[in-house]
């Protein structure tokens, strides 16, 4: 089974973020903000943050076009509510989580996917994408604020996304 990690970069300013992800010697950050920019942390705003990747020796892709948990298309919309299940249905989602998946199978890369939320469970990384990944037979492992690591199982605890039955 191929692993896909992620990160949130939360409160964090850049020291502290590029800290989290050197011990795992990521090769490729992928972008999955819908806009590569960031109100609050001045660090983590559009060109200036992918030249900083680029330096810190990573490849910066952006996908929040495809992946993003703010998509603008109309058609993935509920009353104007984002739809989860309209979303995994739409084709330029699917491309994003088939291009992840590729991606994943390569032995040259180890990727990391990348948004402004601290928390996976309160965020489209382990809610949408690590659901549509985890589907589709791909290991998801989040790196949390703390350096710490939550495989996307106990994420989906968090979350309420496999609440049983007390009964």
């Amino acid at each position: 089974m191929e692993t896909v990690w992620t990160i949130g970069y939360g409160a964090d300013h850049w020291a502290e973020f590029l800290g989290r992800l050197e011990p795992w010697r990521f090769t490729h950050l992928v972008d999955v903000r819908t806009n590569p920019y960031s109100r609050y942390q001045e660090d983590f705003r559009g060109e200036d943050f992918a030249h900083k990747v680029q330096a810190a020796g990573m490849k910066y892709v952006f996908m929040g076009d495809r992946i993003g948990g703010k998509p603008t298309w109309p058609e993935v919309h509920t009353e104007g509510v984002l739809d989860r299940d309209k979303l995994a249905k739409d084709a330029r989602f699917i491309q994003g989580i088939e291009a992840v998946m590729k991606a994943a199978e390569s032995t040259d890369r180890r990727m990391c996917l990348m948004c402004g939320c601290a928390q996976p469970h309160e965020c489209h990384r382990g809610r949408i994408l690590g659901e549509s990944l985890r589907l589709r037979g791909l290991e998801l492992v989040h790196i949390l604020p703390d350096g710490s690591t939550a495989p996307q199982s106990e994420t989906r605890l968090w979350a309420g996304l496999d609440q049983g039955s007390l009964f």
